[in-house]
């Protein structure tokens, strides 16, 4: 039991969540904040993972259960050289997470093979609870998985979703709208900072350098044209990630590549670029154009999994996904408009101080309480069997 502000007790939950393995994604990064918060709020909660990457400032409250990183390796290698036994693998790969998450009120799955590994294990009583980060069918070709990840959105789980796109998708196929959650920004990391800018004589634009669907080839190209159009001004991009994408041109100079940048590298290119660029085919709640809004910098997005918080010509311009010439356009548009800028860098702040981890978290606390009411409500599982 805990006390709220007001003296009350409120119950105390023990909270596990699986994850497969945890690289420095923004989907990860999401639910480590929201960990961080339901520790804050008095519960105890716990990470159970194949594979743990050590890179996040974990609260010292938080338990984090790994496997070895033999195990690890070893799965991962025979799925890579044997791609026909995919699914034999992960349904291995689902059994270990299952056999190592300890006993708790709620298993709360962060991506679809750990949908079925919270389901499964609700086998002893306890709450399945699925936190959907992205409508995976879009990320894979064998239908076989694509039918895996598919049968994940109709298990008896309590659903909730990180956007309206990505309810508007789920519901296109399951009749059920989810309710939302929303990702948030760290705001005592993206923040505008003193970094100078260019003040219209350099522009810099700043951009996620991954290449599939977040498509950084396809922000080049619209930088190449954009250098042609306006051949007298210094422009500069920006790309950061772990590794530089394929088909691009860096000579670090006017093309530069930014390498496993920190937290606070990475807040001040963006306090100190003119313009964020998310090109991507598809997103479900993408943090870069968010982050750089906090950060006071001009967004160009595409629409997809942004809907919720950019707004075409009020806080973001928003352009076609796979649209080179209309990206160009749009940055010819925000480096010869600095008013158009400077409105947008106003209203992205007001914006992104909307998006907390304070004010999701309770969001989310509500529906965990609600999957477990629900979920006591029904026989005991092994009466079913």
């Amino acid at each position: 039991m805990r006390s709220d502000k007001g003296g009350k007790l409120v119950e105390s939950l023990k909270i596990n969540y699986m994850i497969f393995s945890t690289p420095r994604t923004g989907g990860v990064r999401v639910l480590f904040n929201f960990m961080n918060e339901l520790a804050k709020l008095g519960h105890e909660v716990t990470l159970t993972t194949l594979y743990y990457t050590n890179w996040f400032p974990f609260s010292k409250d938080i338990k984090i259960i790994s496997a070895t990183k033999f195990y690890s390796g070893y799965i991962y290698l025979l799925s890579k050289l044997n791609k026909s036994k995919t699914l034999i693998y992960r349904v291995e790969m689902i059994k270990k997470l299952m056999d190592m998450s300890p006993k708790a009120d709620v298993h709360v799955a962060t991506f679809s093979p750990s949908a079925y590994a919270a389901s499964w294990k609700s086998i002893d009583g306890s709450t399945p609870f699925y936190h959907i980060q992205h409508f995976e069918t879009i990320m894979f070709d064998d239908p076989i998985m694509k039918k895996f990840v598919y049968d994940t959105y109709f298990l008896p789980i309590y659903k909730v979703v990180n956007s309206s796109w990505l309810q508007r998708k789920i519901a296109s196929v399951t009749g059920v709208e989810y309710p939302i959650v929303y990702n948030a920004v760290e705001h005592d990391i993206f923040h505008p900072r003193n970094a100078p800018k260019g003040d219209g004589k350099v522009i810099n634009i700043v951009a996620l350098g991954k290449g599939s669907w977040k498509n950084a080839v396809g922000i080049y190209k619209a930088y190449c044209i954009v250098r042609k159009k306006i051949p007298d001004k210094k422009i500069i991009l920006h790309f950061y990630g772990s590794k530089p994408p394929k088909g691009i041109n860096f000579d670090n100079k006017n093309v530069i590549f930014h390498k496993n940048l920190t937290d606070e590298q990475l807040a001040i290119l963006y306090s100190s670029s003119d313009i964020q660029i998310t090109f991507s085919t598809y997103e479900s709640f993408p943090l870069p154009p968010l982050e750089a809004m906090a950060s006071g910098c001009a967004v160009i997005t595409t629409p997809y999994g942004t809907e919720d918080f950019a707004i075409d010509n009020y806080n973001a311009l928003v352009v076609e996904p796979n649209n080179i010439e209309m990206l160009a356009e749009k940055i010819t548009l925000l480096i010869e408009d600095e008013a158009l800028r400077k409105r947008l860098i106003e209203n992205g702040l007001k914006t992104a101080s909307k998006f907390t981890y304070s004010q999701q978290v309770k969001i989310l606390e509500e529906h965990i309480k609600k999957a477990i009411d629900l979920n006591n409500s029904k026989p005991p599982k092994n009466s079913l069997l």
